[in-house]
């Protein structure tokens, strides 16, 4: 009985040799294939990201492009609204002695104190005669 267990304890041994061999065998080609394929692999990762950055630089400089030009339009429309550039081209803002903007004959009647400004200054003065316009 000894001696059968022995013979199966040396073929169990022997049997994982060989697969352990196979495998490190196994292994170390794939390691060499992997060895071997890396480089063109790299180079192939090296190319696509080049190409890729080289298409994503002038789409990036058209995006920042347009942009721009929004950008400079939409400053264009703020300085167009631009209270003093309106006062600059001769209109007027008119407020009573409280402070809250003349927008109708009604908002002043006769003997009130106004200040309205223009493009260079204030100027004082009072209501004597109020007119509707038609």
């Amino acid at each position: 009985m000894a001696s059968s267990l022995e013979r199966r304890r040396v073929t169990c041994a022997t049997q994982a040799g060989a697969e352990l061999r196979s495998a490190q065998t196994q292994i170390a080609g794939r390691c060499g294939s992997l060895a071997r394929l890396l480089p063109a692999t790299l180079a192939g990762v090296e190319l696509e990201t080049s190409l890729r950055t080289d298409r994503l630089a002038p789409a990036l400089q058209g995006a920042l492009s347009r942009a721009e030009d929004r950008l400079s339009g939409s400053r264009r429309l703020l300085e167009a609204y631009d209270v003093n550039r309106q006062l600059e081209r001769g209109y007027s803002l008119t407020f009573d002695a409280a402070g809250r903007l003349v927008r109708q004959v009604g908002d002043a009647p006769v003997g009130t104190s106004l200040r309205t400004r223009v493009a260079d200054g204030e100027l004082t003065s009072t209501v004597i005669e109020s007119e509707r316009s038609s």
